[in-house]
């Protein structure tokens, strides 16, 4: 079964803002809990499932790599299976003011980050979803 995206929503049954019981109460005990460098709660899944990263008990950040089980779909195209240049410029045709930052292509509104898409580079292909209280939900 897919991952849907809902943006600035969330991910299928995961919304942001959600606390970590409830998180847990979807996903089940996750394989690892880290903090990050920035101070922010992680919890991993192991590579096919999303990570999750908390701000005050609230769920901020959904990252997915290409190994995703099922998919990672928003508006009937995945994300991870179809073409890089197709999925950018799937995108770009929803959010036009996407940016460019650190090698990751944000797109603000849609609250959808790219990383290793443009120009394609699978060892970093990643994909993060992320709600209002992300810091990339910031002008």
């Amino acid at each position: 079964m897919p991952w849907l995206i809902t943006p600035r929503v969330g991910l299928s049954e995961l919304k942001f803002g959600m606390s970590r019981e409830d998180v847990e109460a979807v996903m089940g005990a996750p394989r690892s809990v880290k903090n990050t460098r920035t101070g922010r709660l992680r919890l991993e899944y192991g590579q096919i499932f999303p990570a999750l990263v908390f701000v005050d008990d609230a769920l901020i950040e959904i990252n997915l790599l290409p190994e995703v089980s099922g998919g990672l779909v928003l508006d009937g195209l995945d994300l991870m299976t179809s073409k890089e240049p197709d999925v950018v410029a799937a995108l770009r045709r929803r959010d036009n003011a996407a940016k460019e930052r650190n090698g990751f292509l944000i797109f603000q509104m849609l609250g959808i980050t790219l990383s290793g898409f443009e120009p394609p580079e699978a060892d970093q292909k990643a994909v993060t979803l992320f709600g209002q209280r992300h810091p990339w939900s910031m002008p």
